[in-house]
């Protein structure tokens, strides 16, 4: 045990110094200095203590060694219960929850003390109760992050998780059975071992921060965080340069059209004139995305105010018309009129013409898109649903990689889907993505319930259908 809190306490300031702004990160660096706090006690007690001469002096180690195992002890499942669920990101949307949480389920850690003092001279533990809720706590941390895992789709970020899951499940699993459940049944001596388990931690920390970027830290000059690398492809020029390329093939389609007209024996000046407007949108709209960017060209930056996300829907699909009626495609938008929510316009409107112009590459000709809500009194959710070719399970793992595509496949989800990502991460919100190869794609946009202005969501219903 001698020196092994030092690599946990390396983490634990590694942790820190990755982001400490990062609720999971604290905690996680809380749950490793909790941890090496208890490695700490046991190196007072057995290598430092019996080599002081003052009677004064080992009783403040002897305390000094108590109060750091038993911090640890009492304490460190607390500390991987919050972690659990914050890192793993199940109650994301439950906002209560998690303001309550860290309070409520320190009760019983204060009980423990209140009942048990470390200080007191006479300090004997009772562990059975401390098992009552050290167990549960260490179980319900491990299925959240297992959980999380499993459900989690995009590529980097699954595998994120699982190295999480490696590295924290055996260590504080095996500690649950040493420190806890065994010693209710008086076996004393299996806590020893975890010096091997915390040494092993180390190392797949050090490996895995060396070669993935492992919880953000990284030690080479770059950084592999999905956030980070996020915030890069979002950078001014990348994002202005996609929009660019989406508003010309546009307005290229619609001189086409203008061309046609003009050079047919009856010319259609309505259809001229509807060519020309979309075509002045596009500048116009290029105009506007080109200030926002040159005013904050490294990161987006929300201007978010009220607005009516149908409106918002509509003016992508009126932008995405060239594109529907090349295909002939089908589009039903049924989301309420009214549905006020807290956003960025420009940025939510890039996001679902992003969105939109996938889901007509993917299908065929004479294909159908439906847009619609699910709400609750905690969150809102606009589907996008095509019918089109629909993603393969091995690329659906990779959509959100900055970059992702293929050739082989008519959809696109390329840089697109990240900015898209990030948009709706800056709004506090994410992306879900349903898909089965030849049958469609179903993208959900989730808004957290304290974006939402619109009460019970119970505005007029709007169905209109685009052909």
């Amino acid at each position: 045990m001698l020196f092994i809190f030092i690599p946990l306490f390396i983490i634990a300031g590694a942790l820190l110094y990755t982001d400490s702004k990062s609720k999971a990160h604290r905690w996680g660096s809380a749950m490793a200095f909790l941890a090496g706090s208890g490695a700490l006690g046991v190196v007072i007690r057995d290598n430092i203590l019996p080599y002081a001469q003052s009677e004064t002096f080992r009783e403040v180690l002897r305390s000094a060694s108590t109060f750091f195992r038993e911090l640890s002890h009492q304490v460190g499942p607390y500390s991987l219960l919050i972690y659990g669920i914050i890192y793993s990101g199940l109650f994301k949307n439950k906002r209560v929850f998690l303001k309550i949480a860290p309070y409520a389920f320190f009760i019983p850690v204060a009980v423990m003390y209140i009942l048990y003092n470390p200080l007191a001279k006479d300090y004997e533990p009772s562990y059975l109760l401390l098992s009552l809720y050290a167990v549960p706590y260490a179980i319900a941390a491990n299925s959240f992050l297992l959980y999380s895992f499993l459900k989690e789709k995009r590529g980097k970020l699954k595998q994120q998780r699982l190295l999480i899951c490696v590295v924290v499940t055996p260590s504080t699993l095996f500690s649950m059975l040493s420190n806890y459940i065994l010693l209710v049944f008086g076996v004393y001596k299996i806590w020893q071992f975890n010096s091997i388990t915390i040494t092993t931690t180390f190392i797949i920390f050090i490996i895995f921060s060396i070669k993935y970027g492992f919880m953000g830290f990284k030690l080479k000059v770059e950084k592999q965080r999905l956030d980070s690398t996020i915030k890069a492809i979002s950078s001014g020029t990348t994002i202005f340069n996609h929009t660019l390329k989406n508003e010309v093939n546009k307005i290229n389609m619609c001189m086409n059209n203008i061309e046609s007209s003009i050079n047919s024996q009856f010319q259609d000046l309505a259809d001229i004139q509807k060519n020309i407007k979309l075509i002045f949108d596009s500048t116009g709209y290029l105009a506007a995305m080109s200030r926002r960017i040159h005013e904050h060209a490294q990161e987006i930056a929300l201007a978010e105010n009220p607005n009516d996300i149908s409106k918002i829907i509509q003016k992508a699909l009126h932008r995405s018309l060239p594109f529907i009626k090349e295909k002939d495609i089908k589009v039903v938008n049924a989301v309420c009129n009214g549905l006020m929510i807290n956003c960025d316009s420009l940025h939510m409107q890039e996001v679902f013409l992003n969105l939109i112009k996938n889901a007509i590459e993917a299908m065929d000709q004479g294909g159908e898109l439906y847009i619609g809500q699910n709400e609750n009194k905690r969150s809102l959710t606009i589907l996008i649903q095509d019918n089109g070719s629909g993603i393969s399970k091995e690329n659906l793992a990779y959509i959100y990689d900055p970059f992702f595509t293929t050739k082989k496949h008519s959809f696109n989800f390329g840089l697109g889907l990240s900015y898209c990502y990030s948009v709706l991460q800056k709004h506090g919100g994410d992306i879900e993505i349903q898909s089965e190869e030849n049958v469609g794609t179903t993208v959900y946009l989730n808004f957290p319930g304290n974006k939402i202005l619109t009460p019970r969501i119970y505005a007029s219903q709007g169905s209109y259908v685009y052909e």
